[in-house]
């Protein structure tokens, strides 16, 4: 991965991934898989299995290899965990991640672009944005429904490259998986973890 200081200076675009990035979103979504496996006699904590940045549909496929199941069965999980997702945002509210708002407010005011390129589904992406009102803050959200393959592939960074003519060398990716973190090493991007958000804003170490 490209190595780099701590510094906005040099980057003019900024990517984002989403859950847990942008929103707070990452244990809905976790009790959303364990509770549709549950529906179906799987117990999803109970599986080696990393998740976090990859499509649904991409971890379901994984869990019916590993319990021996018909493939048939990934889409029916899709979208029950959805459903469950959906249900559990409205009881339970999102969030935005800490620094996120300043670190938006701190792009706008420098001039950069920024973008979003997640994993997750248009409509659960544009529902947190609308909600916690941070829609207006990006150029353009790319999300699975644009690519054949989600993270670790590296098709959503290199699609919000094309679309804009962005150098690699000029745009700084913020993520908080494994799975972002790979994919934008496969592009050639910079790539920083959203818990480190503080010192790109000159605060310190926080922790």
């Amino acid at each position: 991965m490209k190595s780099l200081t701590y510094s906005l200076g040099e980057y003019y675009a900024i990517i984002f991934d989403y859950d847990g990035t942008i929103v707070n979103s990452n244990q809905h979504h976790h009790r959303a898989y364990v509770e549709a496996c549950k529906s179906v006699g799987i117990d999803f904590a109970s599986i080696e299995i990393s998740w976090q940045g990859r499509s649904t549909e991409d971890v379901f496929a994984e869990v019916v290899v590993l319990n021996r199941m018909h493939k048939n069965l990934v889409q029916e999980l899709v979208l029950r965990k959805r459903e469950i997702f959906s249900k559990s945002v409205r009881v339970e509210a999102l969030s935005p991640m800490p620094y996120v708002f300043e670190f938006l407010n701190t792009c706008r005011a420098s001039g950069k672009s920024c973008y979003i390129a997640s994993g997750s589904g248009r409509q659960s992406i544009t529902y947190g944005l609308e909600k916690l009102n941070m829609k207006h803050f990006f150029k353009a959200i790319y999300c699975i429904e644009d690519v054949v393959s989600g993270k670790p592939a590296p098709d959503l960074f290199k699609l919000v490259l094309e679309e804009n003519r962005l150098s690699t060398d000029k745009c700084l990716v913020i993520e908080d998986s494994d799975a972002g973190f790979v994919a934008a090493e496969r592009c050639g991007l910079a790539c920083v973890d959203i818990v480190d958000i503080n010192l790109l804003l000159g605060l310190g170490d926080q922790n």
